[in-house]
């Protein structure tokens, strides 16, 4: 076979891995390729040894000191960067990024206030997000239990006239 019948046949072969390339590129650019999996997540008051999530579930009771979120995750990469951050009515109040040396395994977090004072009580979530994507959120809350419905409406009016962010830790 002579140079030139061969040009044609590597001309081919490379313009298809260059389209499979592209193709890989602009369908994982795009979100219908997952480049993470968060699964098996949950917020606790505390962890044991083995990551294990020990006590509560939402709604947790004022009082508490430290919430836990414990999950499981999957990545396309090693190196990957994790984002969790903490709201707190819908105000972000921490944030924490992590890069992941691993493409899978279980990570847990806290969120705990500075001066060791109890958490509000009111409406958290959490969120975990990979490379600005949001993978996984969670919703739950702390309940004062001896709250009178007027206080609730009271504290309502007051979140409405400050709107700025809220610092819980």
């Amino acid at each position: 076979m002579n140079v030139n019948s061969r040009f044609p046949l590597v001309f081919v072969f490379s313009a298809t891995v260059l389209s499979a390339l592209l193709l890989g590129w602009a369908l994982r650019g795009s979100g219908i390729v997952k480049n993470c999996e968060i699964y098996d997540v949950s917020v606790c008051e505390e962890l044991d040894e083995q990551l294990r999530p020990v006590g509560g579930g939402s709604p947790f009771c004022f009082g508490i000191r430290q919430l836990g979120v414990r999950f499981r995750f999957r990545l396309a990469r090693q190196g990957e960067s994790l984002q969790i951050r903490w709201f707190y009515q819908n105000h972000l109040v921490h944030e924490e990024s992590l890069s992941v040396e691993s493409t899978e395994g279980v990570k847990a977090f806290y969120l705990v206030r500075e001066d060791g004072a109890p958490l509000p009580a009111g409406e958290y979530s959490v969120s975990i997000a990979e490379g600005g994507r949001q993978a996984f959120r969670l919703d739950f809350s702390v309940e004062d239990s001896q709250e009178a419905p007027d206080q609730g409406a009271l504290k309502l009016q007051e979140s409405q006239e400050n709107s700025e962010p809220r610092q819980i830790h």
